[in-house]
């Protein structure tokens, strides 16, 4: 984990259930591009260009820009082609800056083919604090 990310790894869900009114219509997917392993920071700044993380983000920024504030967005990585990653380096500061912009706290997990895999990664506007 890079040592300038803030998300927490001791979810707290009744925090989350509390304001879930952030969580819109129906699930999407929204993969990767491929090839964006590859790719720099967006001009956006939420993430690796191309990453699911990045363009489920920035379709946020521009569709519900200032609606999420005190709300919850989760978002779960699940496998596409064999197995789920955690967040890139780039995506991980993205959703950390998100959560900032737009007062909302972000929950990142992963599911396997069997079930969660990995911590979950909690964005709180302002950091853990």
């Amino acid at each position: 984990m890079p040592s300038d990310s803030r998300w927490c790894t001791q979810p707290r869900r009744d925090e989350f259930l509390r304001k879930a009114e952030a969580l819109w219509g129906d699930e999407d997917a929204w993969p990767n591009n491929t090839g964006s392993g590859g790719n720099d920071t967006a001009p956006s700044g939420l993430g690796r260009q191309g990453d699911s993380e990045n363009k489920l983000l920035e379709h946020l920024s521009d569709t519900r820009g200032g609606q999420m504030e005190g709300g919850v967005l989760e978002v779960v990585s699940v496998p596409a082609h064999g197995s789920s990653l955690p967040p890139c380096d780039m995506c991980d500061q993205g959703m950390a800056r998100f959560a900032d912009q737009e007062g909302a706290t972000v929950l990142h997990s992963q599911e396997g083919r069997h079930g969660p895999v990995g911590i979950p990664r909690i964005y709180r506007p302002g950091g853990c604090g």
